[in-house]
């Protein structure tokens, strides 16, 4: 356990990786956080460090509540992901949503990008916050290349 994921293990008082990634995915649209949960993808080029993902995911699964499942994904070269990613974004333009067609649809206009709300209940995603389970590990990392 010597990577310093948390800032704590050095001594400052900030919040972490896993604090951060479950804040990001806490201030989604409760329909949208269970895929989120299950695909957190590390990018750039320290995710590299022996461990990281490892001692992510380790990190995470206590805040996250069944019947989410958590995975943390690495692809082979993380430290391109971002670019490659707004790449693959400017080639396909109809994954682009406008704020217009956003505030009259809302998050199920998400689902023309594969990203749509799952069929479970919204009372039930937002009754299931971060908050104690190991919600269960997936290892289906098939939709992107990872290493």
């Amino acid at each position: 356990d010597a990577l310093p994921i948390s800032p704590q293990d050095i001594g400052l008082r900030q919040c972490g990786v896993p604090e951060l990634v479950i804040d990001s995915i806490l201030a989604c649209h409760p329909q949208l956080r269970p895929p989120m949960y299950k695909h957190v993808i590390l990018c750039g080029g320290e995710s590299k460090l022996p461990g990281f993902r490892e001692r992510l995911l380790r990190d995470l699964r206590p805040h996250v509540v069944h019947p989410y499942e958590c995975d943390v994904v690495h692809p082979r070269e993380p430290e391109l992901l971002v670019f490659q990613g707004a790449a693959s974004l400017a080639r396909n333009q109809s994954l682009y949503l406008s704020r217009a067609d956003w505030e009259e649809h809302g998050a199920d206009r998400c689902s023309r990008c594969g990203i749509g709300p799952p069929d479970a209940s919204s009372d039930e995603e937002e009754e299931a916050v971060a908050a104690g389970s190991d919600g269960g590990a997936s290892d289906d990392a098939s939709f992107m290349d990872v290493g």
